[in-house]
């Protein structure tokens, strides 16, 4: 029994390690150790805690202005999940979302998100701020592996009463271009539809400016690192410029994001850019607070 109860901690060990080693970026061999076995443990704690939090409709979702730089008005909230458990606290993003899309719980998580901020958009509609619309992201992963994924989108707008162009679907840039056929196929069909297209993190790696006649998005976001060293590169000012004017050629508008000083709204102004996102304005609130925000910038 001894030898039978070795060998399958041995193979549970050698297990964590192997798939240790398959979430790593890079080519890697990777040898079993506590913390390799801790942080895997946690992993499936999360997983199991996240599943059964999405059922229990138990996530909230935080809102953050997008301002229309013409009008200074907010143009729409972006919708982000955040998840405080009563037993671990408050769990960031970047972990809970992995887990989500390690684990299969993606379509679930965005799912959740979606219907919420519309049911919440209506909700600022209702108070007169009907021409305020509502972000959300999607992942690569909803669109390759959910059922009818343009239906799902379709039919949560007419559940909610929401106007199509009211929402914009962000999806990374590099999530696109890794599953480009599917995804595209799937966002051109959104936009059909007249739900909005918005590129996310774009100047982060994967740019290919043939990417965006390919995609024919309606937004591009440039990415918080550009805009955080826009007064002190050179070259993030020159690429910052660049995506402006190209896009506005290509009939697209850009969303700045990460913007926290006034010196930066007013660089940005320069370029043209035609929306800002960022502390400067506002972190994510709850619907409270959104509606608070809506009271002071587009009364």
């Amino acid at each position: 029994d001894q030898d039978i109860d070795s060998a399958t901690v041995f193979v549970r060990n050698a297990n964590h390690a192997m798939l240790s080693a398959k979430r790593s970026s890079t080519q890697s061999i990777v040898v079993f150790s506590d913390e390799v076995e801790g942080v895997y443990l946690r992993k499936v704690h999360l997983r199991d805690k996240l599943h059964r939090a999405l059922r229990a409709d138990e996530l909230d979702v935080a809102y953050q202005p997008i301002i229309n730089n013409s009008t200074g008005k907010i143009a729409k909230f972006e919708a982000l999940a955040r998840w405080h458990d009563p037993e671990l606290g408050t769990i960031y993003p970047d972990e809970f979302i992995a887990i989500a899309e390690e684990f299969g719980l993606i379509s679930l998580l965005g799912q959740f998100v979606l219907d919420r901020a519309l049911a919440d958009l209506y909700s600022l509609h209702s108070k007169g701020y009907a021409d305020v619309g509502m972000a959300v992201n999607r992942s690569a992963s909803e669109f390759n592996h959910l059922l009818q994924p343009v239906e799902h989108i379709i039919q949560a707008l007419k559940r909610h009463d929401i106007e199509t162009d009211k929402l914009t679907i962000e999806v990374t840039e590099s999530a696109s271009i890794n599953a480009q056929h599917q995804v595209d196929s799937q966002l051109n069909k959104l936009r059909e539809q007249g739900v909005k297209v918005a590129l996310d993190d774009f100047c982060t790696g994967y740019s290919s400016l043939s990417h965006l006649i390919d995609v024919r998005a309606d937004y591009i976001k440039i990415d918080k690192s550009f805009t955080q060293e826009i007064l002190t590169k050179r070259k993030h000012q020159v690429v910052i410029a660049s995506v402006i004017k190209i896009a506005s050629e290509l009939q697209m508008e850009v969303i700045a994001e990460g913007v926290e000083a006034l010196e930066q709204q007013q660089v940005l102004l320069q370029y043209g850019c035609h929306f800002s996102q960022g502390y400067y304005y506002s972190k994510p609130v709850p619907l409270v607070n959104a509606i608070e925000l809506l009271r002071k910038y587009n009364n």
